[in-house]
């Protein structure tokens, strides 16, 4: 058994009071809702683990678009969360900047990323996951 994997087991059953952390992700950890554009994007997160903020980077994580976090766990936590707008008791800690074509990659607390390209004319669909 590789050392990665071995380290990951041995998490999972002493190091995690939930079982569920140990489950392997399938699909995307956020949606992007039908009709969204670059001008009006709306991420659904899917995962109800707990969430602290929301990091939106291009796909080669060299350039932050968009940063919003809480220091405490937000209670409920936002299912739905526009570009650009934070949440109540989030901060903004660094844009939105525009979003112009090309990929992008959301990270949610978890960590969880999906990955979504917006094209030439504004229009945004999710990279499927690999």
């Amino acid at each position: 058994m590789p050392v990665a994997l071995a380290r990951l087991a041995l998490t999972c059953l002493v190091g995690l009071p939930a079982l569920a952390a140990c489950a392997t992700r399938v699909g995307p950890a956020v949606t992007i809702a039908p009709v969204s554009t670059a001008q009006h994007l709306v991420f659904r997160r899917v995962a109800q683990d707990i969430f602290y903020g929301m990091l939106v980077t291009t796909c080669k994580g060299d350039r932050t678009m968009w940063d919003i976090g809480t220091p405490a766990n937000a209670d409920p936590a936002p299912q739905e969360i526009a570009y650009g707008v934070a949440p109540p008791g989030y901060a903004v800690r660094a844009g939105p900047l525009p979003l112009t074509a090309g990929c992008y990659r959301v990270t949610v607390s978890g960590p969880a990323t999906s990955e979504f390209v917006v094209d030439g004319t504004g229009n945004v669909t999710l990279r499927q996951h690999r």
